[in-house]
């Protein structure tokens, strides 16, 4: 079951604090605050990978719950190497920009706040999406410099508040990646990214 963790669920770093409102869903208040927000229906440009079928689904779920909440969804559909190469480009996203995308990382370095690259907010040294939060950058060194365990949950619930105020990147749950090999396969070690030495 999905926590709303930044850090995943069930790891040492697991935090909720914070997560209370991505966790129900109110399309009516989610409508309610893009009109405060002063949205007026313009187009949010989401891209699509075709060919990768959990970023595909991810992002289909995506679409459905944007328009229940009345936004004005384009959808563009690519393939993963050219979602790759656009999401690097901070163009207009009407021409060569985007709004939104899906992408996902590895469980143990997502578990940590300093290995996680995608909650990096160091501004345009930040991934694509270019979080830009100086303070929740701070928290994290604070949090990497402190040696007992009790102070470093304290500020990993700042962090994790102040994450759900700034958003870097918004989780939307967790997954196990199922593999298979066959049974003339030896020495597959079990890593978070496929390493491809020790095989016979």
């Amino acid at each position: 079951k999905f926590c709303g963790a930044f850090f995943l669920c069930g790891s040492d770093n697991e935090s909720s604090v914070g997560s209370e409102p991505l966790m129900k869903q109110d399309f009516e208040k989610a409508k309610a605050l893009m009109k405060e927000a002063g949205y007026n229906g313009e187009k949010i440009v989401v891209l699509q990978p075709t060919d990768r079928a959990q970023y595909n689904a991810m992002t289909m779920v995506t679409i459905q719950m944007l328009r229940k909440a009345g936004l004005n969804v384009d959808v563009q559909a690519m393939d993963w190497g050219t979602v790759l190469s656009r999401r690097a480009n901070k163009g207009n996203p009407y021409e060569t920009g985007y709004h939104l995308f899906h992408t996902t990382h590895g469980g143990p370095s997502t578990a940590n706040p300093v290995s996680n690259t995608w909650f990096n907010s160091r501004c345009e040294k930040a991934n694509p999406g270019w979080a830009c939060d100086m303070e929740l950058d701070k928290l994290v060194e604070d949090w990497s410099r402190e040696s007992d365990r009790a102070k470093r949950k304290v500020i990993l619930d700042r962090i994790q508040a102040r994450a759900y105020e700034t958003v870097p990147y918004v989780p939307i749950g967790q997954y196990t990646q199922p593999i298979a090999v066959r049974s003339n396969i030896s020495g597959v070690l079990i890593t978070n990214v496929p390493v491809y030495w020790n095989i016979e």
